[in-house]
């Protein structure tokens, strides 16, 4: 986290992506549904999140896993996303990478 407890442009946005997924799999709990997210609606919510904050992305993907390479302001990031089934969220993992 940086100085004085503000969070960066980057860390807001990695932070809104985590909270995104949490309050997912918290609704879908109260409901006693299972913790399904769409491949295609968390793909959709990391882009329009991107575009949101001026995060620019290139996007890899295959059937069950989908890389976002972000440039940022001082360095790249690497948000790999696995799917179940090629269809349904199972987790994701965000790296920050040397520049």
């Amino acid at each position: 986290m940086t100085k004085g407890n503000f969070l960066s442009t980057e860390e807001r946005f990695f932070e809104v992506i985590n909270q995104y997924t949490d309050e997912k799999h918290k609704l879908q709990k109260r409901f006693s549904k299972p913790k399904l997210l769409l491949k295609e609606e968390f793909e959709a919510f990391v882009e329009s999140a991107a575009n949101s904050f001026g995060i620019q992305y290139e996007k890899d993907f295959s059937k069950t896993t989908t890389v976002y390479w972000l440039s940022l302001s001082k360095h790249k990031a690497k948000i790999e996303v696995n799917y179940r089934f090629g269809r349904y969220y199972t987790r994701h993992h965000i790296q920050i990478l040397q520049p």
